[in-house]
């Protein structure tokens, strides 16, 4: 009988490192929080939020990974793909604390694929006349 592969389904294996890994991955998109924006001219020139609703999501989803990396909780695995999971889990709540917390912004990423953006339509107008 094999040691390194524990009894039970995968998916019981694997909850407690998804369930972390989705806690990281979720206040994307939920915003419980407040936030505040400075407009000079026009022109945004502060913009500061602060997800509390992120913040304690991401702490909880730290909290569980780190109980899979020890070993603690109701299954003692030392399973490969559960710690691969966990470890993954913890990077993004760790990630995700810096972002609800307000130290960066995922503005700017779409950006970094899409090329520069044009910011209105006569802008755009003279691109297109210039080719």
């Amino acid at each position: 009988m094999r040691t390194d592969m524990p009894a039970g389904s995968i998916w019981e294996r694997l909850t407690t490192p998804l369930i972390a890994l989705v806690l990281g991955i979720l206040p994307i998109w939920l915003f419980m929080g407040f936030g505040s924006r400075t407009v000079v001219n026009g022109r945004v020139v502060q913009d500061d939020q602060f997800n509390v609703l992120g913040l304690v999501l991401a702490l909880i989803g730290i909290s569980m990974a780190i109980r899979v990396l020890r070993g603690e909780g109701v299954q003692r695995l030392n399973w490969w793909p559960r710690r691969l999971l966990a470890v993954l889990a913890l990077l993004v709540c760790v990630g995700q604390v810096g972002l609800s917390a307000g130290l960066y912004r995922l503005d700017g990423i779409p950006a970094l694929f899409a090329g520069p953006v044009a910011q209105d339509d006569q802008a755009l107008r003279r691109i297109s006349l210039l080719r």
